[in-house]
């Protein structure tokens, strides 16, 4: 009878089927994995990670690229572009800075021209691919972690800016990033392919130019005590994005098993000899200048520090706090955490961002994107901190308390901000120390709305014994966690808000710590006008001569590179047709000149003194004394 009772069960899905069902919950299976049973019904689910990742990467390329060429070359980039330009006519170049860059733009220029867009592509490039470049450590930071990574990295001021100008540091960047990724890589599949692919990014990165040395000292030390004290073991901060990128045996695996493989290092070490000889010598077209590849770049690199003082150093660090303030907060973070964990992976990055930013502030005196070096592991430590406050926003009453928390300060952010932009404009230090006062208010006001309403939500969740304790411990950790949210978004938006003011504003900003001497728009104003004088002179088929002051500087040079009968001199002699010169400069002699001024640059003098002239800064960018101007006079000769 009981047997019977139990086939009964088993064929009405009774206890038995019940209890075997629980075995494996339907929750176990991955979303991403499941296969809908009837095809019709089957529907296309949209995987919100890779959607975001997909915004972000699209944001951070278009940033780059946008209307790239429409400021025009500043003095040291309008002078690579030259040397790169007499590479192309088959002239000798000196490799003082980059021969990747010098010898790629050549490249560049020979395909598709010379234009200031295309001398600022290859940066552009790289500057993208570092963007990308986080997704090949998904194992290492985790889903939210990577995503965050790449939204630093995209809206990052001063990675923008290095990547919108014809400056060698992003590229230097992106190959330190790719041999990081390659290495990685390897110890977490034992792909000898990552191996070659890592020998040339480290020949990329040795080419690159002067910020190779900096990457050098980040590294090298670093892998030289770990060889010492023995293997590295495979990082693995998310489980399960670990499993799904890597093998199932995570065991002992490091640069002690990569020098043991003396076969795969020895191609490895060829192969990034060709490659550094290949680009170095421009294709072995010039074999001369392959020992100035290294020696040229090195002596850039160490005369940053020969000129170091504390009014530079002070310079970058205040550089570093304007623009990177959110970055550098949440890196903090990010390195406590992974120092907390004993994580071999974020004590190479901590060990990488703090050799880096010391470099870039001690010896970036002559080379102010020197800081870019200790901002790409700045960049990885802060997207791992941010993914994992990310991580921990579980619960309806995380989100309404989030919700609660971001609706107040917007609400109290609105007179603020309607405060500053009135006040920045006069200078009123009453008026700045109740702005203040208010501020603080409205963040108190916030925090008690966010702890209560913490409260009432959780109180609900344990017993009335408890309440009070479990209660309150709960509200301050949630309105702790949303108040950090709220203020990481606050602090990403103005960070993006600095980034297109600085970047993507159509005239630079002379008040910009990045760009205290830009070129200014009326060069292009005074080409067009110059080029209407040369086709009257052929016109009226009077002879043409052209003279310009040397002191005017390489940007004219950059931009008269087309031009035929053009002299730089340091003085008018006889009577050319056209003079470009200083504007307290006599005209030719010799016949009647007609004149015009254009600027053509303009030197920004910050001075902040008064909380008012600080906030007007860092608000508007704006600088309490006008800018010096650099003019010059063109005179045409008439008769």
């Amino acid at each position: 009878m009981d047997q019977s009772r139990t086939r009964k069960e088993s064929a009405s899905g009774g206890p038995a089927q019940q209890s075997a069902s629980t075995v494996q919950p339907a929750t176990d299976v991955p979303i991403d994995r499941t296969i809908p049973t009837d095809p019709q019904s089957a529907v296309v689910q949209v995987d919100l990670w890779q959607v975001s990742v997909f915004l972000v990467a699209s944001i951070g390329i278009f940033i780059r690229w946008w209307d790239l060429g429409w400021r025009p070359l500043q003095p040291a980039e309008a002078m690579l572009a030259l040397e790169s330009l007499s590479i192309v006519m088959g002239e000798a170049a000196e490799i003082d800075v980059s021969s990747l860059l010098l010898n790629g733009n050549a490249l560049v220029m020979l395909m598709f021209g010379a234009s200031d867009g295309v001398v600022r592509a290859l940066p552009a490039l790289a500057g993208s691919l570092l963007v990308l470049l986080p997704l090949w450590l998904k194992p290492q930071l985790g889903k939210s972690g990577t995503l965050m990574t790449m939204v630093f990295l995209a809206i990052s001021p001063t990675l923008i800016f290095a990547t919108r100008h014809n400056t060698p540091e992003v590229l230097t960047a992106a190959a330190g990033l790719t041999v990081v990724v390659c290495a990685t890589r390897y110890m977490d599949r034992r792909n000898s392919s990552a191996i070659y692919a890592g020998a040339v990014a480290f020949a990329l990165l040795m080419a690159s130019g002067y910020p190779a040395y900096t990457y050098l000292i980040a590294f090298a030390p670093f892998v030289a005590i770990r060889y010492l004290a023995g293997s590295l073991t495979r990082p693995a901060t998310d489980a399960s994005a670990a499993e799904e990128e890597s093998p199932a045996n995570p065991e002992t695996f490091g640069p002690r098993e990569i020098i043991s493989d003396r076969r795969i290092l020895a191609r490895a070490g060829l192969l990034a000899g060709a490659v550094f000889a290949i680009v170095s010598t421009a294709a072995l077209t010039n074999l001369r200048v392959i020992q100035a590849g290294l020696a040229g770049p090195l002596a850039e690199w160490l005369s940053g520090f020969g000129s170091t003082n504390l009014t530079s150093m002070g310079t970058q660090l205040a550089t570093l706090v304007s623009y990177e303030g959110v970055l550098l907060v949440a890196a903090l973070m990010g390195a406590v955490l992974f120092l907390r964990d004993g994580n071999r992976f974020g004590r190479l990055l901590v060990w990488w961002l703090v050799a880096g930013t010391l470099i870039g502030v001690i010896g970036g005196a002559e080379q102010s994107l020197a800081l870019v070096a200790g901002l790409v592991p700045a960049a990885l430590l802060a997207g791992s901190a941010a993914g994992r406050l990310l991580d921990r926003l579980q619960g309806a009453g995380q989100l309404n308390n989030l919700i609660a928390v971001a609706l107040g300060l917007i609400i109290l952010s609105v007179p603020g901000y309607v405060s500053i932009t009135f006040t920045s404009y006069v200078a009123n230090n009453a008026g700045q120390r109740t702005l203040a006062l208010g501020f603080l208010i409205s963040i108190v006001i916030a925090i008690i709305i966010g702890f209560t309403l913490s409260v009432f939500l959780h109180g609900f969740d344990v017993t009335s014994r408890s309440f009070a304790g479990a209660g309150l411990v709960a509200g301050l950790k949630i309105t702790l966690r949303s108040f950090a949210v709220a203020g990481l978004v606050a602090g990403l938006l103005f960070t993006f808000r600095v980034a297109t003011n600085l970047n993507l504003h159509p005239n630079a900003n002379p008040n910009e710590l990045l760009t205290p001497a830009v070129t200014s728009p009326d060069v292009r104003r005074l080409m067009y006008d110059f080029g209407v004088l040369v086709d009257v002179i052929h016109i009226n088929r009077a002879p043409r001569s052209v003279q310009i002051e040397t002191g005017v500087g390489p940007v004219l040079r950059w931009y008269m590179r087309d031009q035929e009968n053009v002299s730089f001199v340091s003085g008018s002699s006889g009577s050319p047709s056209i003079y470009i010169g200083d504007p307290t400069v006599a005209p030719p002699l010799g016949g009647a000149y007609v004149s015009q001024r254009y600027r053509i640059a303009s030197s920004g003098q910050l001075r902040i003194t008064r909380p008012d002239e600080l906030t007007r800064w860092l608000m508007f960018r704006e600088s309490s004394t006008a800018p010096t101007n650099k003019d010059v006079v063109v005179y045409a000769k008439t008769q």
